[in-house]
């Protein structure tokens, strides 16, 4: 499934975006798993061709949305309340755009602090 704004941009772009204006964040990881991000990085290297990795994932199961973000956290708000505030606004953001809360799950992980 493609997810696009209302602008026709990707849905994650905008995602992206929200979780950047949330206080406390550095900085947004690739939420793809190590091995994955790493033979992308081969495959650019050895293509020439330079591969946009996404920020956040997003991915349709069958009646579910799955939502993962990687943050680095800096030192001006506590860690949990940081990973919260980015959870309540992607949270939001979905409800808004017609997204069932019950079948979407939001998975903020904190990848670095300070």
């Amino acid at each position: 499934m493609s997810f696009l704004g209302a602008g026709g941009e990707p849905l994650v772009d905008s995602i992206a975006d929200l979780v950047r204006a949330v206080p406390g964040v550095r900085t947004i990881y690739t939420a793809e798993p190590l091995a994955a991000t790493l033979v992308g990085a081969a495959i650019s290297t050895a293509t020439g061709v330079a591969e946009r990795r996404p920020l956040i994932t997003m991915k349709d199961h069958a009646d579910s949305t799955a939502v993962s973000i990687r943050i680095g956290t800096d030192d001006s708000a506590g860690v949990p309340d940081v990973a919260r505030l980015v959870f309540e606004v992607v949270a939001e953001f979905l409800r808004q755009l017609g997204y069932d809360p019950a079948s979407t799950t939001i998975d903020v992980e904190v990848a670095s602090i300070g």
